[in-house]
């Protein structure tokens, strides 16, 4: 009911639980949206009971490029090269759109000698890991740096696909740190999908294609799975990291009886 004398409805069995203390108390918050974008899209989600968070990275889309579990929003960043940073500093003008080299999505970073870093945003006292992978006869080199100490952090060499390597890199940071990938060499090197949490969370991030949707699903062991479609848009295959079909999608066309 609306207007001057209104007076709201109360059935006879009901609880005011805003002026009753016995089952006001009962009122559990089991979870909260602890921070949000402009566009509305939820960054961080908290599970009162558990004390567990929840943080995500979108695209301009405000589809989910990464999603973290067991980390606050402030401890996570990921990019793949496609449009947004995902947290990560550097110079976008050393993005190459290459559709068939990219690891995952359609760009690259070319990681150029002494000129275009890429930095992490400002790190908690926690226990990071960082994964990314290169394309290159080289591997980049890692510090950890902050206003008096620059620190070497040692990458190691997980997987191979390719002309792909997958490097880790675990280190302790204390606040105020800031890590920094760099090339130090003289030879070549495309950088793709670099995600940073702290080692007790798990990511998962994804790449899309306009008018198609998902193209790549990356698990918290780097592992990725590919999505491919047909010319009309719909989704045909599930392929490993390998090549591998794992699922086939049928399409049909129903004949209309004569």
């Amino acid at each position: 009911m609306t207007g001057t004398g209104a007076q709201a409805i109360k059935l006879d069995n009901a609880i005011d639980f805003a002026n009753n203390t016995d089952y006001g108390t009962r009122i559990l918050k089991r979870k909260e949206f602890t921070k949000m974008s402009v566009n509305s899209d939820v960054l961080e989600t908290r599970l009162n009971d558990q004390d567990l968070y929840t943080s995500s990275l979108y695209d301009d889309h405000s589809r989910p490029v990464a999603t973290v579990v067991n980390a606050q929003w402030k401890d996570i960043a990921f990019t793949s090269f496609e449009v947004q940073n995902g947290r990560w500093v550097f110079n976008n003008s050393y993005v190459s759109h290459t559709p068939t080299l990219a690891m995952t999505g359609q760009h690259v970073y070319d990681l150029i000698q002494s000129t275009n870093d890429i930095v992490s945003p400002i790190l908690s006292d926690k226990d990071y890991i960082v994964a990314f992978w290169v394309k290159s006869t080289s591997e980049p080199t890692a510090e950890l740096y902050n206003t008096s100490n620059t620190t070497p952090v040692i990458i190691e060499e997980m997987n191979v696909v390719g002309d792909w390597k997958l490097y880790v890199a675990k280190f302790e940071a204390v606040a105020g740190d800031v890590f920094k990938l760099y090339n130090g060499t003289g030879d070549a090197m495309a950088i793709d999908e670099i995600r940073l949490h702290p080692t007790e969370a798990s990511m998962t991030s994804y790449a899309y294609e306009a008018l198609c949707g998902i193209t790549s699903k990356t698990d918290a062991r780097n592992y990725i799975i590919y999505y491919d479609y047909d010319q009309f848009g719909r989704a045909v295959h599930e392929r490993t990291i390998h090549g591998e079909i794992i699922s086939k999608l049928e399409q049909f066309a129903q004949q209309a009886d004569n």
